[in-house]
């Protein structure tokens, strides 16, 4: 080798294209995990509301049981 002999060279061009699609994929990546992170969230709060709403459902079935069997007799009039 010579003093002043190039050892490699670099593609400026093609290095700055990697770097804007490096940098495009992690914005895509970031955007992708915020949208997941709000299903997520959103799917946690239907569940909440779902759940609540068997509870509710819950509540109904036992409190018409209890007046079922509360009232007998006097369904048993009204619906022979």
């Amino acid at each position: 080798m010579e003093a002043g002999q190039v050892l490699a060279s670099l593609d400026r061009e093609a290095l700055e294209l990697e770097v804007i699609e490096a940098e495009s994929n992690y914005l895509t990546q970031t955007s992708m995990g915020d949208l997941f992170a709000s299903l997520f969230s959103d799917l946690e709060s239907l569940f909440g509301a779902v759940n609540a709403s068997l509870g509710l459902a819950d509540y109904y079935r036992a409190t018409l049981a209890e007046a079922a069997v509360d009232y007998r007799e006097e369904i048993e009039i009204l619906a022979p």
